[in-house]
């Protein structure tokens, strides 16, 4: 969501941008970077936006890894304390081996 908010405010700052570009294309073509001439200043405000959205999307994706690793390592300190109950517990250290060999089975 905050993403979003971002992008709708940085498209509200380019389109303006875009639409008043010396290009020669026409109709809705005239709202993107087409419309605008490579060596012109309009140029360096696109691509600071791209950077800026980039980052933006790099420390949320941050933000949230950290908030994610707090609440899985909540979960486990839950499990090995028993708060989930006992057999939750143990199963968090129980490993299920299937298929063994006839010739190493005790019977």
């Amino acid at each position: 969501l905050k993403f979003s908010a971002a992008g709708s405010v940085v498209a509200c700052v380019l389109i303006p941008i875009y639409q008043a570009g010396q290009g020669d294309v026409a109709g809705f073509n005239d709202l993107h970077l087409a419309n605008l001439k490579k060596d012109s200043d309009s140029f360096w405000v696109v691509v600071c936006s791209a950077y800026f959205l980039a980052a933006l999307f790099v420390h949320l994706v941050s933000v949230e890894w950290k908030h994610f690793i707090a609440l899985r390592r909540r979960h486990f300190q839950r499990l090995a304390t028993g708060m989930h109950g006992a057999g939750a517990a143990q199963a968090q250290r129980s490993i299920l081996v299937e298929v063994v060999p006839a010739k190493y089975c005790i019977q």
